[in-house]
């Protein structure tokens, strides 16, 4: 299971909006919020089998899978999100502010400083671009009094997770559109692992580079 690479497995903002969907399809139907956890937790248990097991024989459908296929799900997947960024920007989805000045300069300049890093000539800045931007970005909140701290020190330090809290719950209308996200995702890695290898001076074709592909579809299945 893995990729052998230096490279996250796990998740992926490709199921944002399925996910949203039929959490609003659930609130529409009159499903409490535990209801609606319940039944994204189970539609995403069941959609990441369909991972899984495409990862047995994705390396068969190397004719298929290829470095123009895979690149051009990515992008389509970042195009797909840019709604959300853009809202997100903006103060994000049910805030009483949304569009407000402070919020829209906020995002600027974190976006800004993260493009300004990502060129930097050292490679530690480089590769720290996202988390520069974040820590200035919460830096900047905590001036403007964007943050609240009155909930830290209510709960306990260590906290241990408690299994299916809210149970698990299905329905297949739901399930189809995730399945389907779920097939894309396993392209998205191959694209993601592929473009790794390529850093890395790993092989991009033949064996190796095939059985790195199954590894990393199989371990971004369990890990999703």
């Amino acid at each position: 299971m893995g990729s052998g690479l230096l490279s996250l497995q796990g998740t992926s903002l490709a199921f944002l909006g399925a996910i949203l969907t039929a959490g609003i399809v659930a609130k529409a139907r009159g499903d409490s919020p535990e209801q609606i956890l319940a039944l994204i937790f189970g539609l995403c248990l069941a959609g990441c089998l369909v991972e899984i097991v495409l990862s047995l024989f994705i390396h068969k459908l190397e004719r298929i899978i290829t470095p123009t296929v895979t690149g051009i799900v990515i992008a389509v997947i970042g195009l797909s999100l840019v709604k959300v960024g853009v809202t997100d920007m903006a103060g994000g989805v049910g805030a009483e502010n949304v569009g407000a000045l402070r919020n829209l300069a906020l995002a600027l300049v974190v976006t800004a400083i993260i493009l300004a890093t990502s060129f930097a000539r050292n490679a530690m800045v480089r590769l720290s671009a996202m988390r520069i931007g974040l820590l200035t970005g919460l830096a900047m909140t905590v001036a403007m009094g964007m943050v609240d701290f009155s909930r830290i020190g209510g709960q306990p330090l260590v906290a241990v997770p408690e299994p299916f809290k809210f149970g698990l719950a299905f329905d297949w209308a739901l399930f189809v559109p995730i399945a389907f996200i779920y097939q894309i995702t396993a392209i998205e890695t191959t694209g993601d692992l592929t473009a790794n290898a390529v850093i890395a001076g790993q092989p991009v074709k033949g064996p190796v580079y095939l059985q790195r592909i199954r590894g990393g579809v199989l371990g971004g299945g369990i890990a999703a």
